[in-house]
């Protein structure tokens, strides 16, 4: 039965590469929007999960990282005073403005934190430079996609721009940490990121709290939160928080779930269809099949091949440009996760849609007869 079906799908070579086709295109569009909706989780938390920590401490209020707001000088000592918290680190994530040499503005995210020369590195992924290296007075890294959106050079190393007033000298190169608000991110050290946005010594956006023992957790989070203005979550609540505002609250989950949905319906129309045309063009041969004994089994298995082989080829084809739909997304700036998690889930979808589109097919070649060959 199997070369009865393989010979059939090639004789009708059109119909075979429409459903090919239909497959391909339905697992490209689920591939990118699932990798697209992962891509911005993962750019949203990315900070947070990098810089690590226990606890994060910030203004009461605070929904998001990006809408974190300067708090007192005073927090630092209170936060450090609890028994349980062996270090406080603080932070500033801020947007602000540069000048791009040309003299127009570009929205940036500024990123402040004392310098780390052992890991945890942070910033991450450096591909020049140290993360020691932003002590220097107004001392920058840059990544390197997006140098071009800020009028530097493709090697930025060592160029010089402004932001917000202030003259600042690249000192180091980050590959692929991206905003999920597509603005560039610039590291550099608190004392650096103050005197950018203007704030006294000791404020910072968010405390990172590093504690002695996980248990201390509750505890840490009750003590910060006696304070009126501040509010604690653990790195992986504030993280969740981040990515769920954004997914969820910003309508991006729903427009992405909508657009794979409708690929996926198409996927199932297109292959349905096909597979059923293919079916009844060959109605009197599997008659008389049923006829010479072939047995309800053996008359699945011709759409089962049929669909085997369609599936695979389109899922094939179809990876493939998800990937390269998601280079070139990434290259005007949209981040696409394509993780080996991501790729398995989306090619299982794929096979229960190309299983739904022969459920038609199976059922017509189930009601077939031998007395139908006359």
């Amino acid at each position: 039965m199997r070369r009865i079906a393989l010979k059939c799908l090639v004789f009708d070579l059109g119909r075979l590469i429409t459903s090919v086709l239909g497959v391909a295109i339905a697992t490209a569009l689920l591939l990118a929007q699932i990798g697209i909706y992962e891509g911005m989780k993962v750019s949203s938390s990315r900070i947070i999960r990098n810089f690590g920590g226990d606890v994060w401490a910030m203004a009461r209020g605070t929904n998001v990282i990006d809408n974190a707001e300067a708090i007192s000088a005073g927090i630092g000592p209170l936060v450090l005073a609890h028994p349980c918290v062996r270090e406080a680190r603080g932070l500033i994530h801020s947007m602000t403005f540069a000048r791009r040499p040309d003299g127009s503005y570009e929205a940036v995210v500024l990123v402040g934190s004392d310098p780390q020369g052992e890991a945890p590195y942070f910033p991450w992924r450096m591909v020049a430079g140290l993360p020691s290296d932003l002590g220097h007075p107004m001392a920058v890294t840059v990544d390197r996609l997006d140098a071009r959106k800020l009028g530097l050079p493709q090697n930025p190393m060592g160029a010089n721009f402004e932001v917000y007033g202030q003259n600042a000298h690249v000192v180091g190169v980050t590959r692929g940490i991206r905003s999920i608000m597509v603005m560039p991110y610039l590291f550099t050290s608190l004392d650096n990121a103050r005197a950018v946005l203007g704030l006294t010594e000791g404020q910072v956006s968010q405390w990172v709290l590093d504690l002695t023992h996980p248990s201390c957790v509750p505890d840490v989070i009750d003590w910060v939160e006696r304070h009126r203005d501040i509010q604690a979550f653990t790195t992986a609540d504030w993280a969740e928080r981040t990515e769920q505002y954004w997914i969820k609250e910003s309508g991006a989950g729903s427009m992405l779930g909508l657009t794979a949905l409708l690929g996926l319906v198409v996927g199932v129309v297109i292959v349905g269809q096909t597979l059923y045309s293919l079916t009844q063009q060959h109605f009197k041969e599997l008659a008389m099949l049923r006829v010479v004994g072939a047995n309800a089994g053996e008359l699945v298995s011709f759409v089962a091949w049929q669909v085997l082989v369609i599936g695979i080829s389109g899922a094939i084809t179809g990876t493939g440009l998800a990937y390269g739909v998601g280079w070139l997304m990434e290259q005007s700036d949209i981040e696409v996760s394509l993780s080996d998690e991501v790729v398995s889930f989306g090619l299982v979808v794929i096979a229960v849609m190309c299983l739904l589109a022969a459920a038609h097919s199976v059922r017509a070649v189930l009601r077939i007869r031998g007395t139908e060959v006359f």
